[in-house]
């Protein structure tokens, strides 16, 4: 498994929720969750409990830059 950054689900779901995210699409890099098969973060939240939490829809993409674009231009 390989994971960057440290950022924990909890973290993440805290520090959008206090800093006003209201909704929406997230787009994440795939070096956050265990793998993009399975969204689990650090700490075992998974994407779909914070998607539930922040009321948002989280799209995991590859860190390239096409892949990056093309996950934000998803439909």
């Amino acid at each position: 498994m390989t994971v960057a950054g440290l950022i924990t689900g909890t973290d993440l779901i805290s520090q959008l929720k206090e800093n006003g995210f209201t909704g929406g699409r997230l787009l994440l890099p795939s070096v956050m969750v265990k793998s993009p098969a399975e969204r689990i973060f650090l700490d075992d939240v998974t994407a779909e409990d914070a998607e539930a939490q922040l009321n948002a829809e989280i799209v995991i993409s590859e860190c390239a830059g096409s892949a990056l674009f093309d996950s934000f231009y998803k439909t």
